[in-house]
Formats: structure tokens, C-alpha cells, sequence
């Protein structure tokens, strides 16, 4: 078994400048991440810790963005975070943790993933 970790960090104000935010949210963020952003009333801080998060699971899948899909992953926000993965298209992993924090300038994600050999 291998244990993979990855890490995100973004200014808030990034998301904030995004000219065009539904065609943004559209493109990363499931219809249920949308319907959650949309309960937080569109809070920037809430966006870009959650983008983090695909982002620190991209580097610990060490694919990045080009080979997984925004819609690969899903933060799925109902009792606590937990994080939900294609696992049709990543078979290999047995579990998938994250963690999200943000304060006023920055969001930060990370996360642990186990990986069969």
C-alpha cells in the first residue's frame, strides 16, 4: 500500500477577480458543490478553499488537472467534508481524506490518499 499526500493554497482574491463566475463554477464544481456554494451565499472563501481541494488531490494522484477531471472529484459537505472519487477511472485508490481551511486572504487544502501497490 502506498500513501500519497497533496496540497493547494490560493489567494481568495483570485476567485474573486474570475470575470465570469457561473461559467468558472460550471466547468469545476459538481451540480451538489454548486447547490452548497449557492447555501453559503456565494461565499469566495468557500469556492476557493473547495477548488483547493481538487487541486490538492490532483497532486497527490500526481496527475494534475490535464488527466483528472474537475468532476473526477466531489466534496461532498453533509457531515463534515468528506470527498468522493471516480473510482472507475482511479481503481487503485482505497481511500481519500481532505482537510479545507481558509481565512480571510487564503484557502488552503490538503489531501491523503491510500493507493494499492
Amino acid at each position: 500500500m502506498k500513501i500519497r499526500c497533496g496540497t493547494d493554497i490560493l489567494r481568495v482574491s483570485r476567485i474573486e477577480n474570475i470575470k465570469n463566475l457561473d461559467k468558472f463554477m460550471k466547468k469545476v464544481f459538481t451540480e451538489r458543490e454548486i447547490s452548497y456554494i449557492e447555501s453559503k451565499n456565494r461565499n469566495y472563501e468557500t469556492i476557493t478553499g473547495m477548488f483547493c481541494m481538487k487541486e490538492a488531490v490532483s497532486k497527490a494522484l500526481k496527475t494534475g488537472i490535464g488527466k483528472m477531471s474537475f468532476m473526477d472529484v466531489e466534496s461532498i459537505h453533509d457531515d463534515g467534508l468528506v470527498v468522493k472519487l471516480n473510482t472507475d477511472k482511479f481503481p487503485k485508490v482505497l481511500d481519500i481524506d481532505a482537510s479545507i481551511s481558509h481565512d480571510e486572504e487564503y484557502a488552503i487544502a490538503m489531501c491523503v490518499l491510500m493507493l494499492e501497490d
